[in-house]
């Protein structure tokens, strides 16, 4: 019969539409949770990072102000690993001896390069680090913190939104047309 057999095009063109839409939607709703997922996690980095970096910079600044004593004892930085570098490279004091100095540290040191921030891995661990100048004749400061909480809400924030994101594609497939 050519009544039916038009009957069963128009409905598999039906439903090769709605499926079509329905993928469609699921497309725009994954781009629009993948843009949203980028800038919540850039934005939480850089914001915990920030916050690490300024605490560095206070703690090299209080190293600057006191050298003698600054990195000692307990209190707000007491986890912080320092090491002061001599203008010559050598380690000259600090509460640890596992910070490896490297030429970069010894040009801060010697007064020929200004402070900077680096993230590097100490036996394992990944630390965020600023160098800083100190007064002559005494050289640099290197102060180190551990990333390891930073690192640890990164990781669950980024499982977050990817479960997020996608249980909102799955609803928007479900939900099309």
């Amino acid at each position: 019969d050519p009544h039916r057999s038009r009957h069963r095009v128009r409905a598999a063109r039906d439903v090769t539409l709605r499926l079509r839409l329905a993928l469609v939607a699921a497309s725009v709703v994954a781009v629009v949770l993948a843009s949203a997922s980028a800038v919540v996690y850039f934005s939480m980095r850089h914001g915990l990072r920030a916050q690490v970096d300024s605490d560095l910079t206070t703690h090299a600044y209080a190293i600057q102000q006191r050298p003698e004593g600054a990195f000692r004892g307990f209190g707000d930085f007491s986890n912080d690993a320092v090491e002061i570098i001599a203008a010559n490279g050598r380690i000259v004091g600090g509460n640890t001896n596992e910070l490896p100095v490297d030429a970069d540290m010894r040009a801060v040191a010697s007064g020929s390069t200004e402070a900077f921030y680096r993230d590097t891995v100490v036996r394992g661990y990944h630390l965020r680090e600023v160098v800083a100048p100190l007064p002559d004749p005494l050289g640099a400061a290197v102060v180190a913190r551990s990333l390891h909480d930073v690192d640890s809400q990164l990781s669950r924030l980024r499982l977050i939104l990817l479960l997020v994101s996608l249980g909102g594609v799955g609803v928007a497939g479900l939900a099309g047309p």
